[in-house]
């Protein structure tokens, strides 16, 4: 049994070196910082004192000792909410007993400690500073909380970002931009993986791998005065994975959107087509929790792991205009308007070239431009139109628009595994994060 426990703890240590690496450099982008400003009641500082601060997700604990200003810091801490107390000789203990941590941002603490009776321990509560001060960076962040309880009809938490300040969607459109730049300007990283789509810049916040509600722990938006630890782009959005805790959580879902309860657009019910047809269903589960196996390991406050799972199915329609013949040029009766005078004159050109005696240079009987044996086939093929809205390149007389519903279909698998492992007591957790997405695009 003891090797057993010795194997599994081995391979968790191997491959949390195998990736240490890449995640210690990652250190600054993916975690927070907590500082703080220790003074006794005349506002003098404290130096020596010892400060703690407990995840209230996993129970670990990191400490730090003021300076001789007062002033204690303790960086790379994973996002989430903190327990801190700060203890000094001769004082009272302080609490701040809900300190949030964003992802690269500082949390900074001002506690004032109290003068404590001899065997008696007084604890009072502090207050976490909610104005950023340590920064020139115009940043936004989008928690937990706020990525489950606000309402996301996309289930994609990047379209909280369109109500933040300097975001800018043009239109009717899925597009948006940060204080109108180009899409390239904006870098997008996952877990310090770019996932941006570089090549089709349409939108400043398209990722190759669309993030979801489950998946994402926490992520922050940086519209100006980037650090250095941010990465390339004017305005970056930095997105970390949902991680494991001690306590054991996890979610079964099921969307569903449906046609049945939506409106048709405006155009459709102008030209009389149908309000296009919609079932989109996501199915999935979250889990995220302590490693444990009984009698071998039990990974509580040291080995976290987090796993999703979302499948996507939509069988839909998109309404598809074309340009295509009216139905007097179906007749051989095509519309100009001459260059002299700008009048609109009509001439039938499956009879051009029979009037008269006209020849070709050759001799030889001019023909009709348009063989009506053609646009007996061109009418069996194609519908008359139905309207001109939608269409570009139309006249209204010879050229109009065709829409009509093409049905297509939307499949997606996505798969989201972490893990973090403690290391030592002193080091932060090291993790390894895997979103491996199967997705096949609308066919019609």
């Amino acid at each position: 049994m003891e090797r057993i426990r010795t194997t599994i703890s081995g391979v968790i240590a191997f491959l949390v070196v195998l990736l240490l690496a890449g995640t210690v450099t990652q250190g600054q982008i993916l975690s927070g910082k907590i500082t703080g400003l220790v003074v006794d009641q005349s506002g003098a500082a404290i130096p020596g004192a010892r400060a703690k601060a407990v995840d209230l997700a996993t129970s670990h604990e990191y400490t730090a000792i003021t300076e001789d200003n007062g002033e204690f810091v303790m960086d790379q801490l994973p996002f989430g909410f903190y327990h801190v107390t700060v203890q000094a000789n001769g004082f009272s203990t302080a609490v701040v007993d809900r300190v949030q941590v964003n992802v690269s941002q500082v949390s900074h603490v001002n506690v004032k400690l109290t003068l404590a009776t001899v065997g008696a321990e007084v604890v009072v509560t502090a207050e976490q500073s909610v104005v950023q001060t340590e920064s020139a960076e115009i940043k936004n962040s989008i928690d937990r909380t706020q990525i489950l309880d606000l309402p996301l009809p996309t289930r994609n938490p990047l379209d909280l970002i369109n109500g933040m300040a300097g975001i800018v969607k043009p239109g009717n459109t899925s597009d948006s931009f940060v204080h109108g730049m180009r899409g390239n300007a904006t870098n997008i990283t996952q877990d310090g993986v770019n996932v941006a789509d570089n090549t089709v810049k349409s939108s400043a916040f398209f990722a190759i791998s669309a993030p979801t509600v489950d998946t994402v722990g926490e992520f922050n938006v940086s519209v100006a005065g980037q650090g250095t630890d941010a990465g390339f782009g004017a305005a970056q959005i930095t997105i970390v994975t949902q991680r494991g805790q001690d306590a054991l959580h996890g979610s079964v879902f099921w969307f569903q959107r449906t046609s049945f309860l939506n409106a048709n657009t405006y155009f459709n019910n102008a030209t009389g087509i149908p309000r296009p047809f919609q079932l989109q269903n996501r199915i999935g589960y979250n889990v995220g929790g302590p490693i444990y196996v009984p009698k071998i390991y039990n990974g509580k406050h040291k080995t976290w792991f987090f796993n999703a799972f979302e499948a996507f199915r939509e069988p839909v329609s998109r309404a598809r205009p074309r340009l295509v013949l009216s139905d007097a040029a179906r007749l051989g009766n095509f519309t100009y308007k001459r260059a002299d005078t700008g009048q609109l004159n009509t001439v039938n050109l499956l009879t051009l070239g029979t009037i008269g005696n006209q020849k070709n240079p050759d001799g030889t009987p001019v023909t009709p431009v348009i063989n009506s044996a053609y646009m007996s086939y061109y009418n069996s093929l194609v519908k008359s139109p139905n309207g001109d809205a939608g269409c570009t390149g139309g006249d209204g007389n010879n050229l109009r628009c065709f829409t009509w519903n093409v049905p297509g279909f939307n499949y997606q698998n996505r798969y989201t595994v972490r893990l973090d492992h403690q290391l030592t007591i002193r080091t932060r957790s090291s993790s390894f994060t895997t979103r491996p997405t199967f997705a096949r695009p609308m066919t019609s």
